[in-house]
């Protein structure tokens, strides 16, 4: 399945020839599809005299126009395009158009699609004055189809990699501190009080850190369906509290331990309705990373964090007192936290601000849209 990206520069090259067979053909529009067999459609991807919401249309393989031609692997032309399938668009019912399959090298990689005022103007010859096109479709449809695969194997290859260097490295790093914080811990109780605590806190951490990293494993080595986004080994650090009670909980049950002694944490969470799932996790991971941030480059003692609602937004705003920012100074957000926050929010129709806090600090502001688990 090719990339947005790949689609607009495959069209790009596309629509010049399909013009010009099109006025070879004294059509009045003109279609040309790609077969994305593991979602088993034809998906558009050019299109000439055809309103925008043309392209991107999705047809069921072996279904349609462009679906039976493919199934009978040759030319076929029909007099009244609309009785060929139910919804078909307006301005085309009356038409008589032809559905032309796309082969390259034994395979069929797509279809083409014409609509004339007469069936006389698709006939065995004007057909044929278009096969240039044709073969020049599937040419440029193969070569994208190498293209994008070479550069999946590629991926693959380096998810791998990275996969076995977490495990080599990073997985055993972590297990190995879990066991020796645990073995501290549990060592005669002879250090101060805030040493205890502090270890108290810091096994589960490193405990649970090393499970989003096995998690992360998994993950790298998943291998996706096609057209979704794999959710085996996702986001592990507070998940399973989003899952149970919403951000609330994950919120009240993973920050209070990342707070060091003499730092106040403040949470108010009134009123809260509990999102969808990856709103709240989006949410979470930027509270998650604005705490750590007020903590590790601010040396904040004091963080406010608030979740608000209104009819069409969610609002999370976390202050601190730390060092933050000067005054009138600009953000330039270049730093991969502030990055990552962005484009999490992004993704989800959400936006990021951030300025400087009442408290003296920094300021952060997240917004998405709202969506309330169970009644979007």
């Amino acid at each position: 399945m090719l990339t947005p990206d790949r689609k607009s520069a495959l069209r790009a090259l596309l629509i010049d020839g399909l013009s010009e067979a099109t006025r070879a053909l004294g059509a009045r529009a003109a279609a040309i599809g790609m077969i994305e067999y593991e979602l088993k459609v034809i998906r558009t991807v050019a299109v000439v005299g055809l309103p925008p919401r043309a392209l991107e249309a999705d047809t069921p393989l072996q279904s349609g126009l462009a679906g039976r031609a493919v199934k009978k692997g040759e030319p076929l032309v029909v007099a009244r395009y609309g009785d060929t399938a139910p919804g078909v668009l307006p301005e085309l019912a009356a038409l008589a158009a032809c559905g032309i399959p796309i082969v390259q090298s034994g395979v069929t990689l797509g279809a083409l699609g014409f609509w004339v005022d007469s069936p006389k103007k698709l006939s065995a010859s004007a057909l044929r004055s278009i096969d240039w096109y044709v073969r020049q479709a599937g040419e440029l449809m193969a070569w994208f189809q190498r293209l994008e695969h070479q550069e999946r194997l590629a991926v693959e290859v380096e998810r791998r990699q990275i996969a076995r260097e977490l495990h080599d490295n990073l997985t055993q790093t972590l297990a190995s501190i879990h066991l020796l914080t645990r073995a501290i811990s549990a060592a005669p109780a002879t250090m101060p009080s805030a040493i205890a605590d502090a270890l108290k806190r810091l096994s589960p951490l490193a405990h649970t850190a090393f499970a989003e990293a096995r998690h992360l494993i998994e993950r790298l080595e998943a291998k996706p369906k096609a057209g979704q986004i794999s959710r085996k080994g996702r986001s592990f650090l507070g998940i399973e509290q989003l899952q149970a009670g919403g951000l609330e909980l994950a919120l009240k049950r993973l920050l209070p331990n990342l707070m060091p002694p003499g730092v106040k944490l403040e949470m108010n969470l009134a009123n809260y309705v509990i999102q969808l799932l990856e709103c709240e996790e989006a949410l979470l991971r930027v509270a998650q990373e604005a705490a750590s941030n007020a903590l590790k480059h601010g040396r904040a003692t004091r963080i406010a964090l608030a979740v608000t609602l209104s009819p069409d937004r969610v609002e999370l705003t976390v202050d601190d007192n730390g060092s933050g920012l000067k005054p009138h100074a600009p953000i330039k957000g270049t730093g991969f936290g502030l990055k990552n926050m962005h484009e999490r929010l992004r993704e989800l129709g959400g936006a990021l601000e951030t300025g400087r806090a009442a408290l003296g600090g920094f300021h952060l502001r997240a917004t998405l849209p709202r969506q309330d688990r169970g009644h979007a």
